[in-house]
Order: structure tokens, then sequence, then C-alpha cells
């Protein structure tokens, strides 16, 4: 199972074969003990919407989230990625033709706009590409 990364989460709502899980993430500090008097420590919850075709999680049940490795690098990709590179060549392309320096900074920042509108108005597509599983925690003895 070394292919899948997993995340703990909590069911929060069903609706027909569909189930909402909030996961918390959190920062690489996540963990330290000092977590509580430092101010540079993260964490934020998120609501996932995964498909349980079984029905056979509850409402506040604690669970498992997994989704492929291949699939998580792919979300990096496109969220991360592409639109540090759309930002990178922008400032090049338009620094190289204009030596502007106050205009290819503005340009290389709103680029990012058209970039994250598009990725909004294909969520559909990544929704049905990006599969998780949904699994019940296995009850320690």
């Amino acid at each position: 199972m070394d292919t899948c990364i997993f995340h703990e989460g909590t069911v929060i709502s069903r609706q027909g074969s569909t189930v909402k899980v909030r996961i918390l993430t959190s920062s690489a500090c996540g963990a330290c003990h000092s977590q509580k008097t430092c101010f540079s420590s993260e964490s934020s919850s998120r609501v996932i919407e995964i498909r349980d075709v079984d029905g056979t999680f509850l409402e506040g049940e604690t669970v498992k989230i997994s989704i492929n490795k291949n699939q998580g690098n792919k979300a990096v990709f496109i969220a991360y990625f592409l639109p540090f590179l759309c930002v990178i060549f922008t400032l090049l392309i338009i620094f190289s033709l204009t030596h502007n320096q106050l205009l290819s900074a503005l340009s290389s920042l709103l680029v990012l706009a058209p970039y994250y509108i598009i990725v909004f108005l294909c969520r559909r597509f990544y929704t049905s590409s990006f599969r998780f599983g949904i699994h019940k925690m296995n009850p320690t003895p």
C-alpha cells in the first residue's frame, strides 16, 4: 500500500452514495510539541466528497482517505508547478520584449487569474479524474 497517500478524516454527512469527509491538513511542524506556542504552525480542514458505493460509512465515523501517489503528484503539478512555470515564463518573455520590470512583474502575476479560472471551469473534469478511496479505521486491540 505504499503507492497511496493516506489521511485520517471524519464523515460529516451522507447524501445518497456520496460521503463528505473532513480531513485536517497541517504543516510539516504540525506534530511538534511546541506547536501551541509557535505562530508559524498552520493547520486547516478540508472537505472531500467521496463516492460510497457500499453505503457503510456513518456520520461522525473516523475513516482513512486514500489517493494514489500518481494522482497526488498530478494534483501538485496542476495546482503549484504549472502556475509557477506560467509566472516565470511570462516574466521572462515580457521582460525580454519590453525591458520594463514593473510591467513584467505585474503581467507575470496577472497571468495567474486566467490560469486559475480555467482550472475552476475544468473542475468537473478534475473531479472525475481524481479518485479517492475511503476505508474504515482498523480497530486497535
